[in-house]
């Protein structure tokens, strides 16, 4: 299980977990959105990738959160027609470049109790 250190004390020590986590738990979440967005899902290779498309955009994953992060980001960069790097948001932030750690928040894990 995945545990949010953020959501820790300065020790390391969990306090709770994250309001949502990659987990193959949520897999039929993910598989659910991607279907009511339109898209048909299938899997190949023996069920080791999954794959969607809509409209002729197809998508590739290892896991169907992966695939619908990917979906995310077509619906997020709505492309007309694909060219090379259709992708590649007009965005800052560097994979290799993110903060080690949030700033100061209050789960809503937490906030519940």
């Amino acid at each position: 299980m995945l545990f949010c250190h953020a959501c820790g004390d300065p020790a390391g020590r969990v306090k709770s977990m994250p309001a949502l986590s990659e987990h193959v738990n949520v897999y039929n979440s993910a598989l659910n959105v991607i279907s009511e967005r339109g898209f048909q899902v299938w899997t190949v290779d023996g069920g080791e990738t999954v794959c969607a498309e809509r409209g002729g955009w197809d998508f590739s994953a290892d896991n169907p959160i992966s695939l619908l992060g990917l979906i995310g980001i077509f619906e997020h960069a709505h492309p007309d027609t694909f060219t090379d790097y259709w992708w590649r948001p007009s965005g800052t932030l560097d994979y290799r470049k993110l903060p080690r750690e949030p700033q100061p928040y209050e789960s809503v894990v937490v906030r519940r109790r």
